[in-house]
This record gives structure tokens, C-alpha cells and sequence, in this order.
């Protein structure tokens, strides 16, 4: 419902020829634009009924890509980005600090590399899905996992 604002916003700062608004898209497209881009950007923010987005599985895609990210502090983003280390966080609706933070990343591109690799190897590290799944069944059964397949898992008594 805001795009014809954001539209309008584009055209007013002349930034027609820089600014593409996609919409939804292919995940292989998705993955193919991840790849390219420098920064990745996402201000997302509580609705007024108190509606929020999951963790940002765009967000992890993003930091897996190797691009740097410049997210708001929302619902579990910060598990996802250390501020400082591995991404920069700023407060919902804070767009002073989040154009701040873009700027810091553009300005400073060692410090957006360290960043980039930092968030790869988190992802890789944190958010693998086998390292998630053996999370998720010590969670419910409380015992590690054995084996390496999902077959050949089981529960230690």
C-alpha cells in the first residue's frame, strides 16, 4: 500500500536510475541479487496491533550471502547481528540512525568486509540447518542427537 510513496520519494530525490522496486521474486533471483550487493538494508518495524515479522530468514540469506547488513533492532534480528561485529542494528523507526549506518558502511568498506565475513561465518557457524535441527531436538527430547542424517538420527536414552 505505500509504494506509490515510496515511488514519489524515488522520483523526488532523483534517484529513479539507482533505486529498483522489485516486488516478489524468485528465490533464485533473490539469490543472484544477495550475491551482488554490497549492503543489505532492512527497516522493519512492530505494527500498531503488535505484529512482527519472524527472526529474517531474508536477513540471514543476506548475511550468508556476504553482503553487510543494516537492520532495525526487531523482534530477533539482534540474534542474528551482533551490532558492531557482524552487522549494524538500529532502533525501529530510527531512520537517522540507520541512514548513519549505511553511510558508516559505504564510507568505510574495510570495516564492511571485516563485517560481510564476520556475518558469513556466523551464519555458517549458528544458523546451519543440521546445527539448527540438533538444536531444535536437544530442545524437545532435552538429549544430543546421534547420527548425521535424518535417518540415522536417534535419542540417546
Amino acid at each position: 500500500p505505500e509504494r506509490a510513496t515510496v515511488e514519489k520519494t524515488i522520483a523526488d530525490l532523483n534517484l529513479i536510475a539507482k533505486v529498483a522496486l522489485r516486488g516478489a521474486r524468485p528465490h533464485a533471483d533473490v539469490k543472484q541479487a544477495l550475491s551482488s550487493a554490497a549492503i543489505f538494508v532492512q527497516h522493519s518495524v512492530t505494527a500498531e496491533n503488535g505484529d512482527q515479522e519472524s527472526q529474517g530468514i531474508s536477513l540471514i540469506e543476506a548475511m550468508a550471502s556476504g553482503a553487510a547488513v543494516v537492520v532495525t533492532d526487531h523482534n530477533g534480528f539482534s540474534e542474528a547481528v551482533i551490532n558492531g561485529e557482524t552487522g549494524l542494528l538500529s532502533p525501529e523507526h530510527d531512520v537517522e540512525s540507520m541512514a548513519a549506518n549505511i553511510v558508516e558502511l559505504t564510507r568505510n568498506p574495510i570495516r564492511a568486509a571485516k563485517m560481510r565475513h564476520a556475518a558469513r561465518l556466523r551464519v555458517e557457524r549458528e544458523f546451519e540447518a543440521n546445527t539448527l535441527a540438533k538444536r531444535l531436538q536437544t530442545a524437545m527430547f532435552r538429549h544430543p542427537v546421534v547420527g548425521s542424517s535424518p535417518a540415522t538420527r536417534a535419542v540417546q536414552p
